[in-house]
């Protein structure tokens, strides 16, 4: 069995601009894991609507455009 973590992008704009990549595992144990872990995902997350964006707290908002200041995308 065979596992792929990181980006699933595989394009030329993602490679040189987003520094996507990803990397196969050939790892039964490990790839049942990632699959196990992949389904639980949905059961934790909830729905992100602009009213829960604009709660966040003002330190939140404030490092997230600074990350966005610092990203590699021109």
């Amino acid at each position: 069995m065979v596992a792929s973590v990181g980006s699933a992008t595989w394009d030329v704009r993602s490679y040189r601009l987003n520094f996507e990549t990803s990397v196969p595992i050939i790892d039964r144990v490990y790839a049942r894991r990632l699959k196990e872990s992949c389904e639980e995902d949905p059961k934790e997350s909830g729905q992100v609507t602009r009213e829960s964006l604009e709660r966040r707290p003002l330190r939140t908002r404030g490092w997230k455009s600074v990350a966005r200041l610092l990203s590699p995308i021109p």
